[in-house]
């Protein structure tokens, strides 16, 4: 299974959330792809120094809040950027061009140790050092960004979003939010209001982000046959539900389902996780930490999009740009799976959750 994390930056998720997710899904996904806050701090930490000049001003200005002289100096290093380049391949400079030049080249080496340090602590704060190998590896896969610019690619977007709809394999985890703004029910309640989305609540972890790098690599080797069983079954739920609508009519077909495919599996794969060895030693250290609930929800393909809209990740030209391309081959109120976490503190029940972002700790 593939999860993907898909945000930008003007929308209402949090990134602390996502931060703080992403730890474990990379329990149980065979990959991960995050176009989000992960992936811009992930690709600047390690690719800061092929940046550009040019290109690292824009950067500096969008990291940092600049006070007038900093905005100055930026508008002054634009200015003579051409004269810069020009004047630093040149072959013959005298000594006033030669200190001219080191004074402009000390200006960017500081403003790139600047960014250094920007990303540096984003990936320190978020304890993202651990994932870091990960990412090396490509199991964690990430958007490369053109340097700086906030501007979302359309194109990419359109394509991304309808190939991950299009690709059984491969499902969005969303951000906690979808269950406050979209109405929602439990697969075993009754649902009295025809409500946007049915949920499953499956398993929770610890704060895996207190974990090392072999530590994580470990548990996640440990709890792959944890999961196995799960994922056999998660496919067939994915290909059965793509035949289904979200019609009410349809809903106690889809509670069935997730009774059959999904509710089998809980008890024995937590089990499993809480007989890990560093999530037991966790539990044990922190027995009064909030945990992450991974919940897999369902709705249409077409209430999946309009949340994305309604969270500004994307824009409405992009939504009916989506919409129209899927549907050429599934209808808009076919049945799609996704992923999104909850918060439980220690004591609480199961049913009796808090949304993530009203709960997650200080980073």
């Amino acid at each position: 299974m593939k999860i993907n994390f898909i945000d930008s930056f003007d929308s209402k998720f949090d990134y602390k959330e996502e931060g703080v997710n992403i730890f474990s899904n990379l329990m149980f996904a065979d990959s991960l792809y995050y176009f989000s806050s992960t992936s811009f701090n992930f690709y600047h930490y390690k690719y800061l120094k092929l940046i550009p000049e040019d290109k690292l001003l824009d950067l500096f200005e969008q990291c940092y809040e600049l006070n007038e002289s900093e905005v100055e100096m930026v508008s002054n290093l634009r200015k003579d950027y051409h004269n810069y380049k020009k004047f630093k391949n040149q072959k013959h400079r005298d000594k006033s061009l030669l200190i001219s030049l080191g004074r402009v080249e000390h200006t960017y080496k500081n403003i790139r140790n600047d960014l250094k340090d920007f990303f540096d602590n984003c990936i320190r704060d978020l304890h993202h050092d651990s994932l870091l190998p990960f990412f090396e590896e490509n199991i964690i896969d990430i958007f490369v960004f053109d340097h700086t610019s906030s501007e979302i690619n359309e194109n990419k977007f359109l394509s991304l979003f309808v190939k991950i709809i299009l690709n059984p394999d491969e499902i969005f985890s969303v951000d906690s939010c979808i269950d406050q703004d979209f109405s929602s029910y439990q697969y075993d309640e009754d649902d009295e209001e025809n409500s946007d989305i049915i949920y499953v609540p499956l398993w929770s972890f610890p704060q895996l982000q207190l974990l090392t790098t072999p530590q994580l690599r470990y548990t996640r080797e440990d709890l792959k046959p944890a999961f196995a069983a799960f994922e056999a079954d998660f496919k067939t739920f994915v290909k059965e539900i793509r035949q289904i609508s979200f019609a009410p009519e349809d809903h106690q077909k889809l509670q069935q389902l997730c009774a059959e495919k999904l509710v089998v599996h809980i008890e024995k794969v937590q089990q499993q996780i809480d007989q890990s060895l560093y999530i037991t030693k966790l539990n044990h250290e922190f027995p009064n930490d909030t945990k992450q609930r991974f919940n897999v929800g369902i709705t249409s393909i077409e209430s999946l999009l309009d949340f994305y809209e309604c969270e500004e990740v994307i824009g409405s030209y992009m939504t009916t740009e989506i919409k129209s391309q899927v549907a050429r081959y599934y209808s808009l109120d076919t049945c799609y799976p996704f992923s999104f976490y909850q918060t439980i503190e220690a004591n609480e029940t199961q049913s009796d959750t808090k949304p993530l972002f009203d709960l997650l700790k200080e980073l």
